[in-house]
């Protein structure tokens, strides 16, 4: 498998609230796809974070959308 990065966002949650959500994939168009966004929309609004606890929560659930508590 390729070197997985973790992408990070807002995604909107219960009450259309936006969520941190993160999630570990070895591309952009994966991630894209996992989250069922468009590679552009994510590229616009989403990046590669550094967060260390946003890392470890998607490496946690790799290919997995995975919403962080704010």
């Amino acid at each position: 498998m390729a070197k997985l990065k973790v992408y990070s966002g807002l995604t909107l949650g219960q009450g259309r609230k936006e969520v941190r959500t993160v999630v570990a994939a070895p591309s952009w168009k994966r991630a894209a796809e996992i989250a069922g966004l468009s590679i552009g929309f994510m590229r616009d609004y989403w990046s590669i974070t550094g967060n260390t606890s946003e890392i470890e929560a998607a490496m946690k659930n790799p290919e997995t959308l995975v919403l962080i508590d704010q």
